[in-house]
């Protein structure tokens, strides 16, 4: 029976075989290639120098330089220690972390979208029904001041969402054009980018320069020059003729609003600051500066 369990171990030999290595040979010409090793051990006192205690199988020792006991290399071979176990901590928390971050950004993203879609068909309902707590007499006079704030501001956010888009088009087919990496990524942060007042092209014309530079530096230079030319194209052609209809908002106002939106409430304060900018210049114009003329 013996003989038949030696002949039996024996048959696993040409399967162990590429499993087996000299590790200590290995490390050494790892670090003579210049290469990084990570020793892991915990730092304790009357446990098992090579095999730790069970079910821990990392060997432990009460100095960090015991952690290379076992290895074949010597505890000159360390140059740094972690502490703490921080780093691995760290890395795996990250990797987590990234993943529960991308979940959690779409499921906000689909729970904003759902309720704006319902906000904006009830939007009517909600507004006749808050007109029922104005008098009679005032109430036609604040119903068409309601719906021309509705208006306006209908208009502006559509004309930034245009806007916003044809930039977000410009960069996808420059990115196809001269071969920018990740065009259509970069598209969707431009137009992301084109909701934010003032700074909004500045922030996407930094990451799709950043971005082109990882390809080579003449791809970045076309992309920031032909960039800043869609900016001007913009700033004078584009711009001008989708916001006529809606109220123009002057550049201190916007300023200002979007650095109180922003600090107040961060980056979505920023966005709905403009749009709230105008309905209160909307208002000034409406009642309060014909109520002073009259005085």
């Amino acid at each position: 029976k013996a003989e038949e369990v030696v002949r039996e171990l024996l048959s696993f030999t040409d399967r162990i075989r590429p499993m087996v290595s000299d590790t200590a040979l290995d490390l050494h010409k790892a670090l003579e290639a210049g290469k990084t090793v990570l020793l892991e051990g915990g730092q304790g006192t009357l446990l098992d120098v090579d095999h730790g205690t069970y079910p821990f199988v990392t060997s432990s020792s009460p100095i960090a330089g015991g952690a290379t006991i076992g290895s074949g290399i010597g505890p000159t071979k360390i140059d740094s220690v972690i502490q703490n176990g921080e780093f691995a901590i760290t890395a795996f928390g990250g990797v987590i972390g990234v993943g529960k971050a991308v979940v959690s950004g779409l499921v906000s993203t689909i729970t904003i979208l759902v309720l704006t879609l319902y906000f904006l068909a009830s939007l009517p309902q909600v507004i006749n029904i808050g007109l029922k707590f104005v008098p009679s007499s005032r109430r036609d006079r604040v119903s068409k001041l309601t719906n021309a704030i509705v208006s306006r501001i209908g208009s502006f956010v559509g004309g930034q969402a245009i806007i916003a888009a044809l930039a977000a088009i410009f960069i996808l087919i420059m990115g196809l054009i001269i071969g920018m990496p990740y065009p259509g990524p970069l598209a969707m942060v431009v137009l992301i980018c084109g909701f934010i007042p003032l700074v909004g092209h500045f922030i996407g014309m930094a990451i799709v320069t950043v971005v082109s530079l990882t390809d080579s530096l003449t791809t970045a230079v076309i992309a920031l020059t032909a960039y800043i030319v869609y900016v001007q194209i913009e700033n004078y052609v584009i711009t001008p003729r989708i916001m006529r209809k809606s109220l123009a908002i002057p550049g201190l106002v916007t300023i200002i609003a979007a650095l109180l939106g922003a600090s107040l409430l961060g980056l979505i304060g920023g966005l709905l600051a403009v749009p709230i900018a105008a309905a209160v210049l909307l208002i000034l114009d409406e009642v309060v500066f014909p109520r002073a003329e009259q005085n």
